[in-house]
């Protein structure tokens, strides 16, 4: 019963003029909310981190982010957690408890991390790299070069390349998620770079 979100982007002479988004941003109801639940369950078992980009467009809504939260404890995953306060305000708070935050430098203004009881978080500086606080450490990640034509994406790009990284080398994973990052605004639109071109970085 939902039209599908449609973001459009217009270029001049290579550079964005302005965006238009079509979206249904109507909360989800409770009945589809128990259904993606029962749905969910099953794989959490299976996972090694729970990754949730929240781009407040209604899926999330304060009832399924609960219930996110309680199958992160109650099968002691990982809650990766990157929420967009783009159009509706900060709703980090609901995220209570998660594991790691990520962030960009506006969200980090706009949020007091520390009272959230996340151990975690990161802050995308975007072509300054990044910043983190993992495992009670201060990590400070170098931008990786490139000639960047379109940043629509990175903040997505990285958040999936520390998902599949290693907890326990963090700076390793860090790294790889801004190098990551970096190759998807060398190409226009959203499409993810090549896996191989990663691979020549790191070889």
């Amino acid at each position: 019963s939902r039209v599908t979100t449609v973001k459009k982007r217009f270029w001049v002479n290579g550079k964005k003029l302005f965006q238009a988004n079509q979206a249904d941003n109507r909360y989800i109801k409770p009945a589809l909310e128990r259904k993606m639940i029962k749905e969910m369950e099953p794989l959490v078992k299976n996972v090694d981190v729970i990754t949730v980009l929240d781009a407040q467009h209604g899926l999330l809504s304060r009832e399924l982010i609960a219930d996110l939260i309680k199958l992160s404890k109650k099968y002691q995953k990982p809650l990766y957690v990157d929420s967009q306060i783009s159009h509706r305000p900060s709703n980090h708070h609901l995220y209570k408890g998660a594991d790691c935050l990520f962030l960009n430098e506006k969200e980090a203004k706009a949020v007091n991390v520390r009272s959230l009881g996340v151990a975690n978080f990161i802050i995308k500086l975007g072509e300054k790299g990044s910043k983190a606080w993992f495992n009670n450490i201060e990590i400070t990640t170098a931008p990786f070069p490139v000639k960047a034509v379109d940043s629509c994406g990175a903040g997505d790009a990285f958040l999936a390349a520390f998902s599949l990284g290693d907890r326990d080398a963090v700076a390793e994973s860090l790294a790889v998620a801004n190098t990551w990052a970096a190759l998807s605004t060398a190409i226009l639109g959203t499409v993810p770079p090549k896996k191989q071109n990663l691979k020549k970085i790191y070889e």
